[in-house]
């Protein structure tokens, strides 16, 4: 088996040598487009009434189950973490979140910031009508606004696609400022802004509804899964501009564009496509101030702007395969038609 791998490692090394001079610069753009399906789209808003002090908590708390039984329990329960909503107690464990002043006051900026939410239900509408196309038997979820004490910026489950507003008020938002940094270190805080909420809500749906695509055996196998994540996602926000796909500022995502070949080399020549160890994995693909290995103008994540560009490539080269198939796509078969660059 090593010697398989160092084999193919020799191999890669060769072509990406040679692709230097044969391919020039990969474009970045993409190469097909969905219409969208007509969806129209409202955001349920429950922050409000929880918090409204011109009724008893009872009247709140018995309002919200009539209003919304199936995800005020949620709410209640998994999001807010006050326990069992159908418990005698419940009124007083609502009292003790909507009475604590940094929540109230993380609720006045969210009346604040998202006091119009017309633009965002529009964006919403399209995004969510080219997510249909592109997942023609995938079902359509409710919308939810909500304040989550800091607990959920996304909370997909079923048909239930829940935010916390609170995290994504702006990062210089009177109530960012005042989170804790070894809790919201500054690039997360950074993250924080209103432009931010709608391709992380499309991104969370895909990854939440095709985890059973999901190839965790080999760092390959993981890029690959994340580049098709971030492959559909495109699909279904083609307007948005592409750094907020990864949630990377402009130069992060022209440092990725501009060293991509460099990071191709560094896996092939290290041999770490083909790794299995998790905390390698883990340094790839998960959200950190930049990669380790590389300097620290490089972001995190760069597993997935990998593992899209080599989506890219496939697709190119693949025009009758519709979206949704390239879920069940191997990585092997998305490596061999990877020109990196």
């Amino acid at each position: 088996m090593a010697q398989r791998k160092q084999f193919y490692v020799k191999c890669l090394l060769l072509v990406l040598g040679t692709s230097m001079f044969i391919s020039g610069c990969t474009s970045d753009s993409m190469d097909r487009t969905v219409d969208p399906k007509e969806v129209e789209l409202k955001i349920h808003v429950l922050d409000p009434l929880l918090f409204d002090k011109t009724k008893s908590t009872s009247e709140r708390h018995q309002e919200l189950l009539k209003s919304f039984p199936i995800v005020y329990p949620i709410y209640y329960s998994d999001i807010l973490l006050l326990g069992d909503v159908n418990s005698p107690s419940a009124p007083e464990m609502i009292d003790l979140f909507c009475d604590d002043e940094q929540w109230v006051f993380a609720e006045s900026r969210i009346q604040e910031v998202f006091s119009d939410m017309k633009i965002l239900e529009k964006e919403l509408s399209m995004a969510l009508g080219r997510y249909s196309s592109v997942f023609p038997n995938r079902s359509i979820p409710q919308v939810y606004r909500l304040n989550t004490g800091y607990n959920y910026g996304i909370y997909p489950e079923g048909d239930v696609l829940a935010f916390g507003a609170e995290f994504y008020l702006g990062a210089e938002d009177p109530m960012v400022k005042r989170l804790p940094n070894e809790v919201f270190p500054a690039y997360a805080r950074l993250d924080m802004k209103p432009e931010q909420l709608l391709p992380n809500l499309i991104k969370a749906l895909i990854l939440v509804r095709e985890q059973s695509s999901r190839d965790e055996k080999d760092l390959i196998g993981l890029m690959t899964y994340y580049g098709k994540v971030m492959y559909l996602l495109h699909l279904c926000i083609p307007d948005v501009s592409e750094e907020l796909h990864f949630a990377y500022s402009k130069e992060e995502l022209l440092w990725c564009q501009k060293n991509e070949k460099m990071i191709w080399t560094t896996l092939v020549s290290e041999e770490l496509i083909f790794e299995s160890d998790r905390k390698l994995m883990t340094n790839w693909t998960v959200r950190a101030p930049f990669t380790p290995g590389f300097n620290e103008e490089s972001p995190g994540e760069l597993g997935w702007f990998i593992g899209k560009q080599m989506v890219k490539d496939y697709m190119k080269t693949h025009p009758e395969l519709a979206p949704v198939g390239l879920l069940n796509v191997p990585s092997q078969e998305i490596l061999n038609a990877y020109k990196p660059g």
